[in-house]
């Protein structure tokens, strides 16, 4: 199984490129994609791609680089990307905490099925999901220079439209504490229960060997005014509006992209979403059971818990606490 950790890069976004063996030097590049390759260990084996600030292509070499320094290096080369960008970017060590608010019936699909659940992109409620911005769909006439029209201004989009239809994906948010807002917006009332693990914890999780996937921040743009990579069909689903910007997504995607004809020629109908199988036990860190819930749902995830054996992995919620005053 191959992983992409991909950096959203603010001036020209991520960038896919060639693969080999590790070493990497921070000169003059905005450097903008980490592959995981085959490794358990996230601090120090990566192959790396990017651009240099005059647009060559940059694939150099250091021997066991670990975050704290290629954080250091891209403070000094990128002096745009301020801290907070850097620390939401670049999650400690790969370990960053992760959080999935859902539904006790998804919990039990999940526990089940021993599978984590990925939508179809188009399926996900947003209009704008895998869309591109208006001064990237500007550009295209000038990256595709001698292309014929007619492929510029129709294959294109019916591409990255057919895109969403075999693009998958699971969203998780991304945050050192439990969030108030998250259990509101995508609790069920007063029903749900909230998954916490670890990027690490969430890839390491998956027994998937014949796919790719991409772990990713979500960066959130003005789609009026910025610019996303437009050659690269999957650049788009790590991008959303601003006005999602709370949500502090984060994704792991992958693809059936072999199919993309066929559903452009409308040959298949893809799958509304995919079961990747997942170490569940690996997976889950702990579970909490919303700070709203009574306590009847509380004793139905309880039984749930105690029927797959990790009654141990309950953990209260901070909100649940009384007040001091």
């Amino acid at each position: 199984m191959l992983v992409y950790y991909v950096f959203p890069n603010f001036k020209s976004g991520p960038h896919f490129g060639g693969q080999g063996n590790t070493e990497l030097i921070f000169k003059a590049g905005y450097v903008s994609f980490f592959q995981i390759a085959e490794t358990t260990d996230y601090r120090t084996t990566f192959v790396v791609s990017g651009l240099t600030s005059k647009g060559n292509s940059l694939i150099n070499s250091i021997k066991n680089y670990d975050w704290d320094i290629i954080k250091n290096n891209l403070k000094k080369e990128l002096p745009n990307i301020i801290e907070q960008h850097l620390s939401y970017y670049f999650p400690a060590h790969i370990d960053g905490d992760l959080w999935r608010y859902m539904s006790l019936n998804k919990l039990e699909s999940l526990l089940s099925t021993n599978s984590i659940y990925f939508s179809r992109a188009d399926l996900l409620g947003d209009k704008y999901e895998g869309s591109n911005t208006l001064p990237t769909i500007r550009y295209r006439s000038i990256f595709y220079k001698g292309a014929k029209e007619n492929y510029i201004k129709k294959t294109i989009p019916e591409m990255q439209k057919a895109c969403r239809k075999c693009t998958y994906i699971s969203c998780w948010h991304s945050n050192s504490t439990e969030s108030a807002i998250m259990w509101r917006c995508y609790g069920e009332k007063n029903k749900s229960i909230c998954i916490k693990t670890k990027i690490k914890a969430l890839v390491d999780s998956i027994i998937e060997e014949n796919r790719q996937f991409i772990i990713a921040p979500v960066h959130y743009i003005d789609y009026s005014e910025d610019y996303i990579q437009g050659y690269n069909l999957f650049q788009p689903f790590l991008y959303k509006q601003k006005a999602f910007q709370g949500e502090r997504e984060f994704r792991i995607i992958t693809h059936d992209i072999s199919i993309i004809s066929d559903i452009m020629q409308k040959k298949v109908d893809s799958s509304k979403g995919l079961f990747i199988n997942a170490n569940i036990n690996m997976l889950i860190k702990s579970i909490i059971i919303s700070p709203y819930a009574d306590e009847n749902y509380k004793d139905r995830v309880i039984k749930l818990l105690n029927s797959y054996n990790l009654e141990n992995r309950l953990v209260e919620s901070t909100l649940s606490n009384s007040p001091n005053f």
